[in-house]
């Protein structure tokens, strides 16, 4: 008989197992669990009686809500007039066009204002004078503005200048005038006669320490005044000719011709020439001031934005 073949069995080599070094991270979990969770920052007083107040008025609601079907049962429905129905329809029909005529009369309040509004808006806006040049802005000379010096006569001037290319457009001998606003004119020099050499020289030499209002309308040479609605009267002086379709007091639109630019009451307007041509515009308040009096060239240049517009 064959002997059995002997199996050597190796001993397996058992390792030692290490002691592993745990940590119980329950505690730290809980830690940063806790730390990540903010604890509420408690309610001011005021809002903790605002919501106790909310929930009571709530819950009050709610029960009032449930009661009801109880005391609808409790009504003794067959005691109850059939004039009583209508009444009651009536008092809620009452209530109803009572609430429908309340709205209806805010809505009213509301667009009655707006419009109060609006018109208050158009009315200021129509007040502002038109440059009486189609295109033309404020000149950007200080010293085209109310109130520069004029050393000549130790005086300022009343009004603005429109000369040149200053104000944006060129200003040329016969070039048309427009009406600033709505009015009625109230003074018209359609019989202006321009003064001699001889004339205008005596008038330079007595004004050289100051000049009268006489002496400054013979400057302004030929003129026309327009008194608008709100008192106020623009001046346009140093024309060339007057329009022939205005006469002393007659009505006048906003952008209607009156007149032509010229250079009369000037030493070019004396000589005959058709050089240095110009308009002087002077607005003057109703109290007889001009705009832009004792006021510094920016001052003129704010003020005159919310009196002019192009």
């Amino acid at each position: 008989m064959a002997a059995k073949p002997t199996i050597l069995l190796k001993p397996v080599l058992e390792c030692p197992m290490q002691d592993e070094t745990r940590e119980d991270t329950t505690e730290p979990r809980e830690n940063t669990i806790r730390s990540s969770v903010q604890t509420p920052k408690p309610l001011h007083p005021a809002a903790l009686k605002s919501a106790s107040l909310a929930a009571n008025l709530g819950s009050s609601l709610i029960r009032g809500l449930l009661l009801i079907p109880e005391w609808l049962a409790k009504i003794s429905w067959g005691r109850i007039k059939p004039g009583w129905y209508l009444a009651g329809l009536l008092g809620l029909y009452a209530l109803f066009m009572t609430f429908q005529y309340l709205s209806t009369a805010n809505t009213l309040a509301v667009t009655q204002d707006k419009l109060a509004s609006l018109e208050k808006q158009i009315k200021i806006e129509n007040m502002r004078l038109t440059i009486p040049f189609q295109g033309a802005h404020l000149p950007d000379n200080d010293n085209n503005l109310p109130n520069a010096p004029r050393e000549y006569r130790k005086g300022v001037s009343q009004g603005f200048v429109f000369t040149g290319i200053d104000s944006g457009i060129p200003i040329s001998y016969g070039m048309p005038i427009l009406a600033a606003s709505d009015g009625e004119i109230v003074k018209l020099d359609v019989n202006f006669n321009e003064m001699t050499q001889t004339d205008y020289n005596t008038l330079l030499e007595r004004i050289k320490n100051g000049a009268s209002e006489n002496d400054l309308t013979k400057l302004r040479g030929r003129q026309i005044w327009i008194k608008h609605s709100d008192g106020t009267v623009t001046r346009y002086c140093h024309l060339s000719k007057i329009s022939e379709n205005i006469s002393f007091a007659a009505p006048i639109k906003r952008g209607q011709v009156i007149g032509f630019v010229g250079n009369s009451g000037t030493l070019e307007g004396i000589r005959k020439s058709m050089g240095n041509a110009r308009l002087l515009f002077e607005v003057w308040s109703s109290d007889g001031h001009f705009f832009g009096e004792n006021l510094k060239p920016a001052e003129v240049r704010l003020n005159a934005a919310k009196l002019l517009k192009p």
